[in-house]
């Protein structure tokens, strides 16, 4: 995995399902410019640069990297092609004015909903083919969100906050599964990401990494690291990558 250190600083490190293209959103220059530069793993090769002047808050890249989505400081996200930056569409926000601005996103493992959660609590979820609001629920915690991600099946959204916790709810009705605590009470995960299978759950908060059996919601394994911003499995499970703030990566081999 190579970052081309000319992206740094960042705001945000985003990685598409599968691991095949990252997204980073640099921090504003002037006002709300921003930049989000698409590169592809492995090689680093820059494959295109979107520049936002309403300020880009959060961003998602559906599975194969074929799709980016931005959220700016007001709540409308942009839909593009990842390979040319063309905008497809933009979704005004879908709770309507005075609603709270997107801060994070992410899309189906199918690419056919995208889920986007703003700084209140409220889960909206995107049809991306009619652009139309698919459903909509509060999550269960009483922090501010900090990122969601799907399972490998679409059928669960983890749903990590500010408050120490990570929830796993139904989609889409946004029933909670089970919440997960992090036993260092860190501050909050600031990373998660399902194995391959569904059957790990790894979230990073301030300094530690945790391993979840999602089936029991027992911890397995806790390893300390610092600055983490993305992580992900590998296809097979065996070994897990994890992206810092600084642009160097890290690895764990998996029993």
């Amino acid at each position: 995995m190579y970052i081309p250190p000319g992206y740094l600083p960042v705001s945000r490190i985003v990685l598409s399902p599968g691991g095949k293209v990252m997204a980073f959103v640099d921090v504003a220059s002037s006002g709300y410019l921003t930049h989000v530069r698409v590169s592809d793993v492995v090689t680093g090769q820059l494959i295109t640069t979107v520049t936002d002047r309403r300020g880009v808050d959060g961003a998602a890249l559906s599975s194969g990297g074929k799709m980016l989505a931005t959220l700016d400081v007001n709540g409308s996200t942009d839909l593009r092609n990842t390979a040319t930056g063309q905008l497809i569409a933009t979704l005004a926000d879908p709770r309507g004015a005075g609603g709270e601005s997107g801060q994070t996103a992410a899309f189906s493992p199918d690419g056919k909903i995208l889920a986007v959660a703003d700084a209140g609590g409220d889960i909206s979820l995107l049809d991306v083919a009619s652009r139309r609001l698919a459903g909509s629920f509060t999550y269960p915690g009483t922090g501010s969100i900090a990122g969601i991600a799907f399972s490998p099946d679409g059928k669960t959204l983890a749903i990590f906050d500010d408050n120490n916790h990570t929830y796993l709810t139904t989609v889409p009705t946004g029933a909670e599964i089970a919440a997960l605590t992090d036993p260092y009470r860190s501050g909050g995960a600031v990373a998660v990401a399902f194995s391959a299978d569904g059957r790990t759950l790894a979230t990073f908060d301030y300094g530690h990494l945790y391993l979840w059996n999602t089936a029991t919601r027992h911890l397995i394994t806790t390893w300390t690291s610092p600055g983490i911003r993305v992580l992900a499995f590998s296809a097979d499970g065996k070994t897990l990558t994890a992206v810092c703030g600084n642009g160097h990566a890290r690895q764990w081999k998996l029993s």
